[in-house]
């Protein structure tokens, strides 16, 4: 609770959204796109004391990213609370590693002992509304070649990208695909490029994501 607490005066903040030229073609290919963007309310628990000015460019990395499907984001520091159930919601928690649990079915099933982010499987199996980031694991793969620890723009970058990749997980219940947001593996490029062009939606999960809503009918 004392890494969290200094982080509670934060108030939720909303994504800007790219201009019409990016998001009136996709949504246009979309097919039934809203209206209106509609808004994910995501819950946030820092237990690596990060500083405040890194979760604020984390979270703004991740507004980008999502006003891409003409998503907002709206952030809370919460860990006290259960985590949400509602399918519009999620709890993050960023965590100096990953739970012993979910590392070991990761290293017997997978072979995989360094992962940067993991999203609980709900009942029925898919994605559920707990997502873990390992924030030392997120600096690692920021870093140039795995030797410099990156500076707080660079990490910003980095967690708020991994951040992204994990919801995209959770609200399009959707595995891995070979590019796009859900690519695999992030590479330092992903990470920390100036670019994102590679770290797309394409107009099927924008589709996706607006029916979790229920949207219907054009834009």
């Amino acid at each position: 609770m004392n890494a969290i607490s200094r982080y509670e005066r934060l108030l939720p903040i909303a994504s800007a959204l790219l201009g019409s030229c990016l998001v009136g073609p996709l949504l246009a290919e979309a097919g039934r796109a809203c209206r209106e963007p509609k808004t994910f309310r995501i819950e946030l628990c820092d237990a690596t004391a990060l500083e405040s000015s890194v979760l604020r460019s984390a979270r703004d990395e991740a507004a980008t990213l999502f006003s891409q499907a003409v998503v907002r984001l709206s952030w809370e520091m919460s860990c006290d609370t259960p985590p949400p159930t509602n399918p519009s919601s999620a709890r993050v928690y960023l965590v100096p590693k990953l739970p012993q649990p979910i590392r070991n079915e990761l290293a017997s099933k997978h072979g995989k002992t360094n992962l940067m982010g993991y999203v609980l499987t709900a009942p029925g199996g898919t994605p559920g509304s707990v997502i873990y980031i390992a924030t030392p694991a997120v600096k690692l793969n920021a870093s140039r070649f795995g030797q410099e620890s990156p500076n707080e723009s660079r990490l910003a970058r980095a967690l708020g990208r991994v951040i992204t990749h994990e919801l995209a997980h959770r609200f399009l219940r959707s595995g891995h695909t070979r590019d796009g947001i859900l690519k695999e593996p992030f590479d330092h490029r992903d990470l920390t490029d100036d670019d994102i062009s590679g770290l797309f939606f394409t107009s099927e999960q924008v589709r996706s994501l607006h029916q979790v809503f229920g949207c219907q009918g054009g834009g």
